[in-house]
């Protein structure tokens, strides 16, 4: 079982330090999503930026047993 709160707590900081905020986590079918949002939206820059951030930090802290993937989105 994955525990989500422990994922929310690994990536809350790499995203608050991009100016953005962290909207949800979810794990569901063996995918991570992790939405985040930031005033004015999230453009495709700072999504691929936190993606690779959180790509490399959830590889090191493995919260996740087994494999998945790792989706980041905006709400809306």
């Amino acid at each position: 079982m994955v525990d989500v709160a422990k994922v929310q707590e690994l990536v809350a900081p790499i995203i608050d330090a991009s100016a953005c905020r962290l909207y949800d986590v979810t794990f569901e079918g063996g995918t991570l999503k992790v939405a985040i949002d930031a005033e004015g939206g999230v453009g495709m820059d700072a999504i691929r930026s936190i993606t690779r951030q959180l790509s490399v930090l959830l590889d090191e802290a493995d919260p996740i047993p087994g494999s998945y993937t790792l989706e980041v989105t905006s709400p809306g």
